[in-house]
């Protein structure tokens, strides 16, 4: 979508590309002597970076070359198989590139996988959400623990780098099958950089 530039004033946007997921806008910023630089901000589920400003010619070849990027990643995606998942999967965001969360993942939970560790009905707990419109599959983000034991952190910094070895990879849109449903991979706002909720990633059934 284009917007008439000779009708702007400075810090609102003058194009606008996107994906599904990815909303790409070019901001015109007028400096004080009269001159224009650029902005190039991308956001995406709520999540949201700001490129500094540079000239009109290197913000139209940025948008160029990310915006060739998403759409090649959405295309791989689109009519590819499942990703397929399963109670007590350990996952991870692809985007959790910031340190301390470098390494995190969540752990995979499901009604049915639920009713089994506690001896319940499978089938029963899992009706019963479905009955409720309550989630039938969801993440969850293992607590944190101090102790001033040397053994016990070193064991525990095991455990979280054998979860991160075989942890799957997942980015928000994908396509996951668990338990035989298929849902689409959804990151509430604020979790895209790193986990800040319980249920950091979301599976939503797909209609």
């Amino acid at each position: 979508m284009l917007v008439c530039s000779s009708c702007l004033p400075a810090m609102v946007p003058v194009s606008i590309k996107g994906t599904p997921h990815m909303i790409i806008t070019k901001i015109a910023v007028t400096l004080s002597d009269g001159s224009e630089v650029f902005n190039v901000r991308m956001s995406e589920y709520g999540a949201m970076i700001e490129l500094p400003a540079v000239s009109e010619l290197d913000a139209d070849a940025f948008i160029r070359v990310v915006s060739e990027a998403v759409r090649n990643h959405t295309n791989a995606t689109v009519g590819a198989p499942p990703i397929k998942l399963a109670h007590g999967d350990r996952v991870r965001l692809a985007t959790w590139t910031t340190c301390p969360y470098d390494d995190e993942t969540v752990r995979v939970s499901t009604c049915r996988g639920y009713a089994v560790e506690i001896d319940g009905d499978p089938a029963a707990f899992h009706c019963r959400a479905l009955k409720k419109g309550h989630a039938t599959a969801w993440t969850m983000l293992a607590p944190g623990v101090l102790t001033n034991s040397a053994t016990e952190n070193e064991r525990r910094s095991m455990e979280r780098k054998a979860a991160f070895a075989r942890a799957i990879t997942l980015t928000a849109g994908d396509a996951v099958e668990i338990e035989g449903e298929r849902f689409k991979v959804v990151v509430p706002h604020g979790n895209r950089a790193f986990p800040q909720n319980s249920d950091p990633i979301h599976f939503v059934r797909e209609a």
